[in-house]
């Protein structure tokens, strides 16, 4: 709009690191499906030594089957925590343990030892989720 001696203002404005911050946001999917991976890793790694301090031990196997792994696609992981062990017949028996039968009564031990280390899983989902945002702010490679 011109002023009142009939010149319009010209203002120029330049923005230093847009190029950065475009590859940064392109890249940032990528980014937070690494950092998704490696916190359900540090997860599985948290969570099964108080599962298996936690699961009853009659002969040892249903302890020792005790498993995690990353499930899924790229775009939807899980953690899977799997106790294999099965009986004579095949049957495998853990869910038998958890959540009992007509003979026995259930033993949520799984629960329990979720319930023991659920602050430290808070903290391990608050870590990677600034790592993503630090990464997307700039302040980490």
């Amino acid at each position: 709009m011109p002023d009142k001696y009939g010149t319009t203002p010209q203002v120029q404005i330049e923005v230093f690191g847009l190029e950065e911050i475009r590859a940064r946001a392109n890249k940032a999917g990528t980014r937070v499906r690494i950092s998704l991976n490696e916190g359900l890793r540090r997860i599985g790694r948290a969570y099964l030594p108080h599962l298996r301090a936690a699961t009853p031990v009659r002969t040892g196997r249903l302890r020792r089957s005790s498993l995690f792994q990353i499930v899924g696609g790229p775009n939807d992981q899980a953690l899977e925590v799997r106790q294999g062990a099965r009986s004579p017949q095949g049957v495998f028996y853990g869910r038998f343990v958890r959540e009992g039968t007509r003979f026995s009564r259930p033993n949520p031990y799984h629960i329990r030892a979720l319930q023991s280390i659920h602050r430290r899983i808070q903290t391990i989902v608050n870590y990677m989720g600034e790592r993503v945002a630090a990464y997307i702010a700039g302040r980490e490679p």
